[in-house]
């Protein structure tokens, strides 16, 4: 009796009543098998096999399984993700990494408004570097990038605010 690790691809029932179905491996190695037996088996999972070898080719006399299916990503995908991460998930994810990352190497004490101000500061750090700016942050960026010498220089009748607060 000889002994072989197989994937299963395929359990082939038997055909028209018969008593023998068969199973087929990743490396495309049959085995016939008993009506009986063939339910030990699943496609994707890894199987040490025990078989002997008769006039109608090899035959399962037993089987352990040693593995489970492949992770459906790998198997379904070709190891492609199945969706891109929306924009709300994927500011969870980087705030609740980096968070995570401080609280394991003691940076961060463990009292609510600690960790309150850094999940605020990991927003904002979000927003900045990989999400839309918002508003106020479009206008800081907007002040920053302009040099203090090109602003207006208004005197007093130039300028349009000049004097609102006399009228109020």
């Amino acid at each position: 009796m000889a002994t072989l690790t197989m994937k299963v691809v395929y359990v082939n029932p038997p055909k028209n009543g018969g008593k023998r179905g068969s199973i087929k491996g990743s490396d495309g190695t049959f085995l016939g098998c008993f009506g009986e037996k063939l339910g030990l088996f699943q496609p994707g999972h890894t199987y040490e096999i025990d078989y002997s070898e008769g006039p109608f080719g090899k035959n399962v006399r037993s089987a352990k399984e040693v593995g489970g299916p492949a992770p459906a990503l790998a198997a379904s995908g070709g190891g492609k993700p199945y969706r891109q991460t929306c924009e709300a998930d994927a500011e969870r994810m980087f705030v609740c990494s980096v968070l995570n990352a401080f609280v394991r190497a003691n940076k961060l004490p463990m009292q609510t408004r600690d960790i309150e101000q850094a999940v605020l500061m990991l927003r904002r750090v979000w927003g900045l570097t990989f999400g839309q700016p918002t508003l106020s942050q479009r206008a800081v960026t907007a002040m920053r990038s302009r040099p203090v010498d090109e602003m207006p220089d208004w005197d007093r009748d130039e300028n349009p605010a000049a004097g609102m607060e006399a009228a109020e």
